[in-house]
């Protein structure tokens, strides 16, 4: 009989304790962590994006590249930064190339453009860099393509914007196209 009341008590003993920690990591199931995603259809991730660039996207623009780009748009300008506090035509380049691409470019404009294939304007491509001669003789700007002749650049006055290569400013001062060499 001793024998069956220390059993007994130590199951009594037992189930005390367990039911005492509920709180108890231990007993706790875990929790399925459910990732939000939000579905968007290709029409309606274009459409999105043509209202943000204001200008109609042909439907076949690179995802990633349209997204990285909305993330800077209306960033300020600032000589020689290299954040979205505030960026330079070279750095916004750069950290574009870095995010979509995975390609770390140089961070002076001459540099870039001399690690480039020259490629003619009527064949530049979606990612293709485009560079301007803004001061006298110097190849001081440089901007992305993206598509029907649109291209991203930081600017001195209106800081990460999106603008026509057949703007007067951009067509007096354009120099060339390139293309990163692989």
């Amino acid at each position: 009989m001793l024998k069956n009341n220390k059993i007994f008590f130590l199951l009594i003993s037992v189930l005390v304790l367990i039911l005492s920690m509920p709180s108890c990591k231990i007993l706790q199931r875990p929790k399925k962590v459910q990732e939000k995603t939000e579905f968007i259809s290709e029409k309606d991730f274009y459409q999105k994006y043509s209202e943000i660039f204001a200008y109609k996207l042909n439907g076949t623009e690179n995802k990633k590249l349209v997204t990285t780009i909305s993330g800077w748009l209306g960033v300020p300008y600032k000589y020689g930064g290299c954040d979205k506090k505030g960026t330079d035509c070279s750095c916004l380049v750069k950290m574009i190339y870095q995010d979509v691409y995975g390609i770390d470019l140089n961070r002076r404009s001459i540099d870039i453009l001399k690690n480039s294939i020259k490629v003619k304007r009527k064949n530049i491509l979606e990612g293709d860099l485009v560079f301007f001669k803004t001061s006298e003789n110097k190849y001081s700007h440089v901007g992305i393509y993206i598509s029907n002749n649109k291209f991203v650049h930081s600017t001195t006055k209106k800081g990460v914007i999106i603008s026509d290569l057949d703007e007067p400013y951009w067509s007096k001062t354009y120099f060339s196209a390139g293309r990163i060499k692989n």
